[in-house]
């Protein structure tokens, strides 16, 4: 079962892990490097033109080219060296320590407006990693699947969404959020804390989801996968981007954090044991999301996830 998504952003690395000047940045089939210098971060394929080595594993730098651990030829980053090889260089964008990277010239849909809205009014805080056995594109698709936050996530009542696309070409994802007050940072007592959910998928790998409401939920979670080489397996990096006020509170950031790792913890269960080649018998209402964002997916390259594609009636 191969993954062939080869377009949109991805969360590709937090730049705090990125330590050497050469880092390998795999992503599925594919082998990138991020090229560390000055702090700025560029990314490149990671595969020697000449006898197909991975540059990242003992290669070197040198100047605006990179000198080959297995033959020792120079091979130029996104131009040719004296030696007449290069490897390609895709755009990168760096915001609050997390590291973009778009697979492909297209440049739809975009981010960057989003994410310059987002460092021009928050912080934007890099959180953790943790590896899913299961493919990106599910752990996106959660955005699009009201129905399981009230099973799954213990909200009080099931929220309604409605789907569009926005005006840079990423689908978006609206609905009301009623829940539960805890008394870990608002005051505690009766009643529902309601909140506007808007999740903003990129590509069927990177997901922004804003809650404006009631306080504390003005924030936005930043989730990105990127597929192993086996893309029923990846690996998760969850972000935030916070009132700058609220980002100076450090038990405020650490409990978002734990809250957004224990919902991924809940989702694993469902996730690591879905059958990704059974056909969906589509009965309610909300499939209609469901298949939306599988639509959208399928803009992008193969998914993985077969569960649509082999659904009566909507076969690929």
């Amino acid at each position: 079962m191969t993954s062939m998504f080869e377009h949109g952003w991805y969360l590709a690395a937090f730049l705090q892990d990125l330590t050497q000047p050469i880092n390998s940045l795999p992503f599925g089939q594919k082998r990138l490097m991020a090229v560390v210098r000055d702090s700025k971060v560029r990314v490149f394929d990671d595969v020697c033109p000449h006898r197909a080595a991975s540059l990242s594993h003992g290669g070197t730098l040198d100047g605006e080219s990179v000198t080959c651990p297995f033959h020792g030829l120079k091979i130029g980053l996104a131009h040719a060296s004296h030696d007449g090889l290069c490897v390609k260089e895709y755009k990168t964008l760096v915001r609050g320590g997390l590291v973009f990277v778009r697979l492909s010239d297209r440049d739809t849909p975009d981010i960057t407006a989003t994410l310059d809205e987002l460092e021009a009014g928050f912080e934007i805080i890099p959180g953790f990693a943790l590896e899913m056995k299961t493919p990106i594109e599910v752990v996106s698709e959660n955005g699009w699947d009201p129905a399981h936050f009230r099973t799954v996530h213990k909200l009080p009542q099931q929220p309604k969404f409605e789907s569009l696309v926005g005006p840079s070409g990423q689908i978006i994802s609206e609905g009301i959020f009623g829940i539960k007050r805890s008394g870990w940072f608002e005051h505690a007592g009766a009643g529902e804390l309601r909140t506007t959910f808007r999740a903003q998928a990129f590509s069927p790998g990177l997901v922004i989801a804003d809650l404006t409401g009631q306080p504390p939920y003005n924030y936005s979670v930043i989730t990105g996968g990127v597929p192993h080489r086996d893309p029923t397996s990846c690996t998760i990096r969850v972000g935030l981007a916070l009132p700058r006020q609220a980002a100076k509170i450090e038990r405020f950031v650490e409990n978002l954090l734990t809250m957004s790792r224990r919902g991924l913890e809940e989702d694993r269960i469902m996730w690591e044991n879905l059958d990704l080649t059974a056909p969906s018998q589509l009965v309610t209402p909300a499939d209609s999301l469901f298949v939306t964002f599988y639509e959208f997916c399928k803009k992008f390259g193969e998914p993985t996830d077969r569960r649509i594609a082999r659904t009566p009636g909507l076969e690929r």
